[in-house]
């Protein structure tokens, strides 16, 4: 029977609302040498609703590389600004207010695009549609 022994060591070291940007963060730092396991990864993709409930998706690296980790993932952002050197206790990304602010406005937007496409996509088919039907009328002649 397989070896089943559980995960130990292991620390979320960041969130992302968004499952590609959570991979490509995940497959820089194995190619840093960090090893990395992406939480959430399948069951967000799997429903994409579910993954304001979980949480987004979770980047988990053992104990001894999460120092490692968070810096490497601090000089790799996109934004210009130079970091704070992380202390003992903070070494997630999750601590950090710019961090957690930016990855509330990606997922807000999110949410904000899948109510516009919920309330005004129906109305637009169908004015397409009497648009297309009416064009068509127009020209055969039928009616």
């Amino acid at each position: 029977m397989g070896d089943r022994r559980p995960a130990r060591g292991l620390s979320r070291v960041a969130r992302f609302a968004d499952a590609n940007e959570a991979q490509v963060v995940a497959s820089a730092l194995r190619g840093a040498g960090i090893p990395v396991l992406m939480q959430d990864e399948h069951a967000g993709q799997a429903n994409f609703l579910w993954q304001a409930a979980l949480g987004g998706f979770g980047i988990l690296v053992p104990d001894e590389y999460a120092r490692e980790a968070v810096q490497f993932i601090r000089q790799h952002r996109i934004e210009a600004r130079a970091a704070p050197e992380p202390d003992s206790e903070s070494l997630s990304l999750a601590n950090d207010p710019d961090w957690a602010r930016q990855a509330a406005k990606r997922r807000n937007m999110a949410v904000r695009w899948f109510v516009v496409a919920l309330f005004f996509g129906p109305p637009l088919l169908l004015l397409v549609f009497a648009l297309c039907r009416g064009a068509y009328n127009a020209i055969t002649g039928a009616g």
